[in-house]
């Protein structure tokens, strides 16, 4: 049989505890709430490494369709032509790059600012697999789909 003064004991106790699961969130001790957060923060070293990644790929074509576009033009007529009509496509793979690297700067500005992953316009979370696709999105499925 268990005494009054036992009982008082072992209830402090277990107020003791559920005062200190309470407050696990706010505290530097590890819990499901910080091991989560790391596990976030892997994911999003993960992305940022992958953005990175990209951003140095882009900028390495980039370089090259500049160095491309500023070769002198050939003195030939129709050789000039078909130059011509490739540059043009050159500028706009320059232009669709040159747009991808604003996307994933801003992207990276998101990150360092602690908004990575959540939709830009509605708040809501963007998915994995949204992200895992278009790492630099920042836009949820449904308002990418609304735009």
């Amino acid at each position: 049989m268990v005494d009054r003064r036992r009982a008082t004991e072992i209830a402090t106790v277990f107020d003791r505890f559920l005062t200190e699961i309470k407050l696990l969130p706010q505290s530097g001790r590890y819990s499901a709430w910080n091991l989560q957060k790391d596990a976030t923060m892997t994911d999003i070293d993960t992305r940022k490494k992958q953005l990175l990644s990209r951003l140095a790929e882009l900028d390495d074509r980039l370089t090259r369709i500049e160095d491309e576009l500023d070769d002198a033009p050939n003195p030939d007529w129709e050789d000039s032509a078909v130059e011509s009509e490739g540059d043009e496509v050159l500028e706009q793979l320059g232009t669709s790059g040159q747009d991808e690297q604003r996307a994933i700067e801003a992207a990276l500005k998101r990150i360092e600012a602690g908004t990575y992953g959540e939709c830009v316009k509605c708040g809501a979370e963007i998915s994995e697999e949204r992200l895992d696709a278009l790492p630099h999105t920042p836009f949820c499925r449904e308002c990418a789909r609304a735009m």
